[in-house]
């Protein structure tokens, strides 16, 4: 994730993914190929081929998407935008209930990973879908600067 525009009106973060995402489904369509000219008379081996074709496009949507979280004072809020494959969320936060950002810390495999949150007084609204190995912390530094500019 990094910042694509900031200035004291709008605070706007990005976060591609699409190489990982266009990888998979380049994988899926040739499974589906794969499944529909094979000559082969094995059904149970097209049907596995397109099988992993589509559980190549599930992991694209769900694990890979485009992701724009924009800070707006002068509309006071926080839109967290997720493009997936054929589907668009968007989680609207008032800019007026948000304490400040800060990272959550988590251990997988022993190997430390990180996702970007927003502290309320009452909820901890992470605003990435799962933690990652890099460090977050100089993007909460900046979200940290611009909500008390």
């Amino acid at each position: 994730m990094f910042a694509v525009n900031c200035s004291r009106e709008k605070l706007i973060l990005r976060s591609i993914n699409r190489l990982p995402q266009l990888g998979l489904a380049a994988a899926a369509a040739i499974l589906f190929w794969g499944a529909i000219t094979v000559e082969a008379a094995d059904l149970v081996g097209r049907l596995g081929m397109a099988a992993t074709g589509v559980g190549f496009l599930a992991i694209a949507w769900a694990f890979f998407p485009k992701q724009t979280i924009t800070f707006d004072r002068a509309a006071g809020t926080i839109v967290n935008e997720r493009q997936r494959i054929g589907r668009t969320d968007r989680q609207t936060i008032q800019l007026t209930a948000i304490k400040r950002a800060h990272v959550e810390r988590n251990t997988s495999d022993g190997s430390p990973t990180e996702r970007l949150a927003l502290l309320t007084d009452t909820a901890s609204i992470p605003l990435e879908t799962a933690f990652g190995p890099s460090s977050r912390d100089d993007l909460a530094k900046r979200i940290n600067d611009w909500l008390t500019m």
